[in-house]
């Protein structure tokens, strides 16, 4: 099975073992739900999205004694009883020592108790109850154990499982004991206390005792007990048993030095396993590797094997702050919105407070922060033992050389009942010139998108690279769960005091050279390492700063900074009342601006329902719901939407109230297209009756229906006063009586078309995802059809996205048609030529429209597209694509809502609802600012062109020639595309050659168009080599011109 490795290196009695433990949770997904607490932001409220399994009050833990059958075999530890020899020829062991009689596991759970008291600060308590008997089941220990390279497999699993179920069987059917009155299954968890030792070590590769049929240390939960046996069906005094931890009596075993020439013991106690299985139960996750069984955060707190076994496992540290926010134990502290703040920690172990500040990245990531201490007293720690019948007083300083994580040889033995500061188990102690190591702030990184499905599967942090729950590591080295530097190196990948934030942190890298580098600033920020960024690559634009010198309270400041000319207005979001889940593609977010209601969504569910809601001053003020899934037009600051009967109309002032009404016979039953307006005020939209096919019309009041034979599958208007009707055959605008044919458009879901105009005419284009098409209409009423799939050989692959546009991208005053094709952004010039620059690879796919706008004077688009993992990137297509300095932006969860930029500002909304603004310092211009673009028109007026160049009397400009060239160069994938753009109508011929002078291919266009890119695709069949193209150009009057490229085949 896999296992946790506790360490490569940690001494048991002055030896060394590497030693892993299995998963403690057979995992199915706790009930947890997502909740959101809010936060005041300079008066506007904040809504931050979390994971939470909130812990119940209290909880009863019934525990069961089991033995096996006897057995001599040398695969297990003992001989399968209580009473048998476990360890011959040794000294007892002192942790955890013989015998293991019911005071000895009343003790453990004793300690139990006390642990979850301590660090829940009493909103938790239990009651544990030891059945007074032992059962003995029918089988030996061996026939129990899920053995094998497929351990952890369900058909070995059930073996295991079948030891919960004979055992619970055994003692429901005693009459000999009664269980405390008025148990709650649900809220009563059981335990199985076996013979034998836990299989909870790695023995590969050690000189322990090699015995794999020892059990491991797992936690039933209700789920796994119904998927490995079909249910229990088992009660004990009436009481139905729906969970099982399996705990071994000791996790000590033995092993042998073969320098020594004598056995040895490798004493564990079980208490450290025994607090994190409850925490199981409680549907709290393994925050180790559960792949590799690697740690995850080290000995930070008790879901990792290094916290399991802190102090050889008798003292397990406090759990995470991350944890305890999950089982709702936290006291929770939020920014206020001040651009300076001042935090004031308790430690951890307070019996005051849990204090923990929480400072949000997005909606879904944010930064935890807890004050931990291993001796906020400077009084070292007191432990309650439990020895030969009594509790006993043990005390020892901070530093004790018998007593800390490498050494117990002062602990005088017993089981550990209690102590008053379970953190004493925190990595610390003294340095080498003696001065306390005590701890400081820790500063964790948690992810909610990792962690939705990391708690699925109890893999939350099974990627180290991704990890749901991430410690930032003060000291820079980010080493947790890495691979050991040996015996004789520090244990940074362990744990160690410096990877706490705190005043004089002394940690320093050392170079190959042997230099010393300091990195610790005493703060982290977006330049410090570790840095801020979030978990998608951009800055989190939070620093946290100024930490005080560690003690019972620390002091932190935290601020929000500007990252490239970025801010974050995290004082101006809010959220719209949305619930997890339910916003459908097609759903808006528009900024109105002004003094009144300055903000609006329109949310979608994929039921078909839709909802306005809208906001002013960062607080939704109102909402209106049963509307029809048409997206409301933005015109003159007021909203258009349309409902079952009547247009309605969004004032700026927040009145919500009927424009038009509609017949009373008019019934619809679809709409097709978005609400449009135009200058004139007259808004539409394209929509299905019984009869058919509509265009319902509104201006001033006064309702038009227009029946049409096809319906409608998008709607545009060009110069604010012509409307554009697109039917999945035909596009039509009768005011300029142009009109255009197309093959037909499926239309399995609402399609978007997008038009242009300059001083040559109307350029327009129309998606079809079902057939991997792009449908470009042409000024005089041809078309072109633009078959996206035909770059899949150079990696553009997946579903057309729904919502191309028609913007200038080259700055070359033409359209330019700029689509989404799974993850890549590809652009096509009106000749169906890529755009130079394209395609670009996103880091994740889209559901939404892409914006366009211009940061700087003179600067190069920038594209701005929302992913579907809750990032938003920017592509600057003046440096290659490369992503814009600050980006990318974290929003949280999925984003199904396209993006709205309105002067400097861009405005984001997640998947429940939360919105999201950043201001940037300088943005030059919007080309293309929101869905559909200004009221719903989709329609770009391209600028006045430039002059452009040409094969003229005068030869051929430098431009001309830099124009003329293959993509991609060197050929790898199969394909090149070879690009000319003539000055005037030209036909073309290509004539590819080998570098012998041997014909290879002639390729040919007819009527390449004057001033536009054209390009020919060459599939060479030929061999690795280099290849020359000569590219004619004969234009009507019959003058030639001709240009020369190389080409590489690499085969």
């Amino acid at each position: 099975m896999k296992g946790l490795r506790v360490g490569s290196q940690f001494p048991v009695n002055g030896h060394f073992a590497s030693c892993i433990i299995a998963s403690l949770a057979l995992w199915s997904a706790p009930v947890w739900a997502q909740v959101s607490l809010v936060g005041i932001q300079n008066g506007a409220a904040t809504e931050i999205s979390l994971f939470q399994n909130p812990a119940d009050a209290r909880y009863d833990v019934v525990a069961l004694r089991v033995e096996f059958q006897p057995d001599s075999t040398d695969f297990t530890t003992g001989d399968g009883t209580f009473g048998g020899s476990l360890f011959e020829g040794i000294d007892s062991p002192i942790l955890d020592p013989l015998p293991h009689d019911s005071d000895y596991f009343e003790a453990h759970l004793q300690f139990l108790e006390n642990y979850i008291r301590r660090v829940s600060d009493g909103r938790t308590t239990i009651r544990t109850y030891l059945i007074p008997v032992v059962v003995q089941v029918s089988g030996r220990m061996g026939e129990y154990a899920p053995t094998g390279l497929d351990a952890g497999s369900d058909p070995q699993l059930r073996k295991l499982a079948g030891l919960v179920e004979e055992s619970w069987r055994l003692a429901g059917s005693l009459d000999s004991f009664d269980l405390p009155a008025g148990l709650d299954p649900a809220r009563t968890a059981f335990v199985i206390f076996h013979a034998g030792v836990g299989r909870d070590v790695e023995l590969t590769g050690t000189t322990l005792d090699k015995t794999p049929e020892d059990l491991p240390s797992l936690f039933f939960s209700a789920d796994t007990i119904d998927r490995l046996l079909g249910g229990l069906n088992v009660s004990v005094d009436g009481v139905p048993v729906m969970n099982t931890m399996i705990i071994p009596r000791t996790e000590t075993r033995k092993g042998f030095n073969f320098i020594l020439d004598e056995p040895f013991l490798a004493e564990f106690s079980i208490n450290g396993m025994l607090a994190a299985n409850f925490l199981s139960y409680l549907g709290v996750p393994d925050l180790f590797n559960t792949e590799t069984g690697e740690s995850g955060i080290g000995p930070f707190g008790v879901m990792d094997g290094l916290g399991i076994f802190a102090y050889g496992g008798l003292l397990p540290p406090e759990p995470t702050a991350w944890t305890k926010l999950y089982l709702g134990w936290a006291d929770l502290i939020l920014p206020d919105g001040s651009s300076v703040q001042s935090i004031s920690l308790r430690h951890s172990g307070s019996e005051e407070s849990n204090d923990v500040f929480l400072a949000p990245i997005s909606e879904g990531e944010y930064f935890l922060v807890e004050n931990r201490n291993r001796d906020p007293e400077g009084d070292g720690i007191n432990l309650l033992v439990w020895r030969d019948g009594e509790l006993h007083d043990v005390h020892f300083d901070n530093a004790a050389e018998g007593f800390n994580s490498l050494s117990r040889s002062g602990y005088p033995g017993g089981v550990v009942v209690d102590a008053d500061n379970f953190d004493f188990a925190l990595p610390g102690g003294k340095d080498d010139l003696g001065n306390a190591l005590v701890g400081g702030a820790l500063v964790w990184h948690v992810d909610e998108r990792r962690l939705k499905t990391g708690l699925l599967s109890n893999r939350v942090n099974a990627d180290p690279d991704r990890r749901a729950i991430d410690l930032e590591e003060a000291d820079g080295g980010q080493d947790l769960g890495e691979p050991s530097l040996g015996i004789f190196g520090p244990a940074f990948e362990q744990g160690s005091p410096f990877d706490f934030f705190y005043a004089g942190n002394p940690t320093v890298v050392v170079t190959p050279a042997g230099s010393e580098i300091r990195l610790y600033q005493n703060r982290f920020g977006p330049e410090t390492h570790p840095n801020s960024d979030s978990n998608v690559g951009g800055s989190s634009f939070i620093e946290l700063s100024e930490f005080s010198l560690p003690g019972p309270e620390m002091e932190l400041t935290y601020r929000r900074v500007n990252a490239a000319g970025i801010l974050h207005r995290d004082d101006l979001s809010f959220s719209f009342d949305v619930a997890m889940g339910t916003i459908a593609q097609g759903s808006v977010l528009k900024y109105v601006g002004g003094d009144g209601v300055d903000a609006f969504g329109f949310f979608i569910s994929d039921e078909g329902s839709a909802e306005l809601q809208w906001a002013k001053s960062g607080q939704v003020v109102g909402s209106q719901s049963r509307l029809l899934p048409a997206a409301p037009a933005l015109t003159n600051s007021r909203v258009i939407a349309l409902g079952t009967g009547n247009f309605w109309e969004l004032s700026p002032d927040g009145s919500f109230q009927v424009t038009a009404g509609l017949p009373s016979t008019l019934q619809i039953t679809e709409v097709t297209t978005p609400i449009v307006s135009m200058i004139d005020d007259t808004y539409m939209v394209g929509a299905v009756d019984a009869t058919g096919p509509f265009l319902l019309s509104a201006q001033f009041g006064a309702i038009q229906i227009d029946r049409f034979q096809e319906r409608f599958i998008s709607l545009a208007v060009v110069d604010g006063l012509r409307p554009v009707y697109v039917f999945p055959t035909h596009t039509e605008i009768p005011t300029l009586s142009k009109s255009w044919t197309y093959e037909m458009v499926p239309q399995q879901e609402p399609l978007f078309a997008s038009f242009s105009k300059n001083e040559s005419g109307l350029t327009g284009v129309i998606p079809d995802p079902q057939n991997s098409r792009l449908i470009i209409l042409h000024q005089l009423g041809t078309t072109l059809d633009v078959a996206v799939n035909a770059y899949e050989e150079i990696g553009v692959s997946g579903t057309l996205n729904r919502y191309p546009i028609i913007v200038d991208l080259d700055d070359d005053s033409r359209p330019d048609i700029l689509a989404v094709v799974g993850e890549t952004l590809i652009a096509f010039n009106q000749e169906g030529a890529v755009v130079n620059g394209f395609p670009v690879k996103m880091r994740a796919g889209t559901n939404v429209q892409p914006l366009v706008v211009h940061f700087e004077d003179d600067s190069a688009p920038v594209i701005l597209i929302a992913s579907v993992d809750g990032r938003i990137d920017a592509y600057d297509l003046g440096k290659r694509s490369r992503r814009v300095p600050g980006f990318p932006l974290s929003v949280g969860s999925e984003l199904n809502v396209t993006l709205h930029m309105d002067g400097t500002s861009l405005f984001a909304v997640s998947g429940t609802g939360a919105v999201s603004r950043w201001d940037f310092s300088q943005v030059d211009k919007i080309v293309w600012g929101e869905l559909f673009s200004t009221g719903n028109r989709s329609f770009f007026e391209l600028p006045e062109r430039l002059q452009v160049g040409g094969f003229g009397d005068g030869g051929e400009n430098s431009e001309q020639r830099r124009e003329t060239y293959n993509w991609p160069n060197p050929i790898r994938e199969g394909v090149t595309w070879i690009r000319f753009r003539p000055g005037s109508v030209s036909d073309v011929e290509i004539t590819i050659v080998d570098m012998t002078g041997q014909h290879v291919e002639t390729l040919e266009m007819k009527n390449a168009p004057a001033g536009v890119s054209s390009e020919i695709p060459w599939r060479p069949t030929v061999g690795s080599g280099v290849y020359l193209a000569r590219v004619q150009l004969t234009d009507g009057s019959g003058r030639v011109r001709t240009h020369l490229i190389k080409m590489a085949v690499i085969r």
